[in-house]
């Protein structure tokens, strides 16, 4: 967990997190099917899963520094 805090920490805050996974999903899936282009297969060692997982860590670290409360799911 320390890992991908400071892997959250170093990187830029303006990051969009849907954008940035869904791109690295595509370059994964394009490199699977053999048609990723060599600067798709340089990016692809940034595209980690923990990268991933490190700006889901950062995307609710700004939601909560709000003084709105962090989402709760309602059970029916």
């Amino acid at each position: 967990m320390l890992q991908l805090r400071d892997t959250a920490l170093s990187l830029p805050e303006d990051v969009d997190l849907k954008e940035y996974s869904t791109v690295c999903f595509s370059d994964f899936v394009k490199f699977a099917r053999g048609r990723a282009t060599p600067r798709q297969i340089a990016h692809l060692p940034h595209c980690g899963w923990d990268v991933v997982a490190a700006l889901k860590l950062q995307q609710g670290q700004r939601e909560n520094d709000g003084a709105t409360p962090p989402k709760v799911p309602v059970l029916r």
